[in-house]
C-alpha cells in the first residue's frame, strides 16, 4: 500500500480535481479556487473552495474539507484507506506519473537560538477514519454558547457513537495542511477539561478552524488562546484564533505560527488574568520573533469558557 505520506507528495488536489471533471467550473477569487460544491451541489455565494499552493479544499456549506485523500473518500463515501487505495491506482499504478509538492519549511534558523526547548522530532499521522453523525444541532451546542453555523464550519457537533467521545461534544484538531489529525472532546459535567487521545501529542499542533495555511484575515491579528473552545467563541465574534490546547508553547507551534500568514507581523494573546500569570511567562520566545498585544480578562462566572462572545468583541476591538 502506498503511504498516505507519499500520496499527499504526489498527487495534487488539481490532478483530483481534473479527474472528477471539476476543474473548469471553478473560478479563481483571490489566492483560492471557488464553485459549486460537489458533495450538497449547493451554488449558493460559491461556497466550495480549493486552495492549489496548500492542496486542501473546505466546503462551507456542509462542513466538508480535508485533503486529496478527505476528497475522493467524500465523493466516492468510502474510508479514508480505500480512497488512498484508489488515489494509488489511479495516479500512481496506472498512470505512473504524478507531481511532487513543494510546501515550504521554515528554515531552523529563523527560531532564536536558546529560547525554546528543544525536544525530540514527532508527529502526529493523519487518522485513517472520521467520526460519523456528529450532531451540531444537539442542545448541548447551544448550551456551550456555539451556534449551529460555528458548529458546522468546524465539523464541530454532539457525538453518540461509539469509543472515548461517546456524549461528547467533538471538534475535530487539523493539521497546518488541513490533515485530520485528532478529535478533542467536551464533557458536559466538565466542560472546561478538554479530552485528548493518549496517543495524540498536542503540543506541537495549534487548534483552529480548519487549515492554518488558509487564514482569511491576513491583515488582522492572529488571537491566541488556550482552549479549542474558545476558538470557537472567538470565530462567532469574528476573530481568526488559534489554541494551544495547554499552558506552554514549544519550537513546532512557533514554526506553525511562522508559516501562518500574516502572523509574523502581529499576535493577539487573549487570557484570563489568572491564566496570563501561568502562562506569559513560558511564552516568551514568542517575543523574540513577534509583535505581541496581551488581552487579559476578568473570567465572567456564568459562562463555561469566562467569556462571552460580546464580551470576547469588547476586549479585542481597539
Amino acid at each position: 500500500m502506498t503511504s498516505f505520506k507519499t500520496l499527499k507528495e504526489s498527487v495534487s488536489i488539481q490532478m483530483v480535481l481534473e479527474h472528477y471533471k471539476l476543474l473548469d467550473g471553478l473560478v479563481e477569487r483571490g489566492e483560492s479556487l471557488r464553485g459549486n460544491c460537489p458533495f450538497c451541489e449547493s451554488d449558493e455565494g460559491q461556497p466550495f473552495s480549493v486552495s492549489l499552493k496548500k492542496n486542501c479544499f473546505n466546503s462551507f456549506c456542509c462542513s466538508k474539507h480535508g485533503n486529496i485523500l478527505d476528497f475522493v473518500a467524500e465523493r466516492e463515501h468510502i474510508s479514508i484507506k480505500q480512497a488512498a487505495d484508489k488515489l494509488a491506482e489511479e495516479f500512481i499504478t496506472k498512470k505512473g506519473k504524478t507531481k511532487k509538492l513543494n510546501i515550504p519549511e521554515v528554515p531552523a534558523e529563523v527560531v532564536a537560538p536558546n529560547t525554546i526547548e528543544e525536544k525530540p522530532t514527532r508527529e502526529n499521522k493523519p487518522l485513517e477514519f472520521t467520526l460519523k453523525g456528529i450532531d451540531p444541532l444537539h442542545e448541548m451546542v447551544a448550551t456551550l454558547g456555539i451556534s449551529e453555523q460555528t458548529a458546522r464550519t468546524f465539523g464541530a457537533g454532539f457525538y453518540t457513537g461509539r469509543g472515548m467521545f461517546k456524549n461528547h461534544f467533538v471538534m475535530p484538531i487539523y493539521s497546518y495542511t488541513g490533515d485530520l489529525l485528532a478529535y478533542t472532546g467536551i464533557d458536559k459535567e466538565n466542560p472546561t477539561v478538554p479530552m485528548y487521545p493518549k496517543q495524540f501529542n498536542r503540543d506541537i499542533e495549534l487548534f483552529s478552524a480548519y487549515c492554518l495555511g488558509e487564514r482569511e484575515q491576513k491583515d488582522k491579528a492572529l488571537v491566541i488562546c488556550r482552549h479549542p473552545l474558545e476558538v470557537l467563541i472567538l470565530n462567532q465574534a469574528g476573530f481568526e484564533a488559534v489554541a494551544l490546547m495547554g499552558n506552554t508553547i514549544n519550537q513546532e507551534q512557533v514554526k506553525l505560527l511562522l508559516r501562518s500568514p500574516g502572523a509574523e507581523s502581529k499576535l493577539t494573546l487573549f487570557l484570563s488574568k489568572k491564566d496570563a500569570e501561568q502562562v506569559v511567562e513560558t511564552l516568551s520566545p514568542l517575543l523574540v520573533l513577534f509583535y505581541i498585544r496581551l488581552v487579559q480578562y476578568n473570567p465572567n462566572p456564568n459562562t463555561i469558557i469566562g467569556f462571552t462572545e460580546d464580551e470576547a468583541k469588547e476586549h479585542l476591538v481597539l
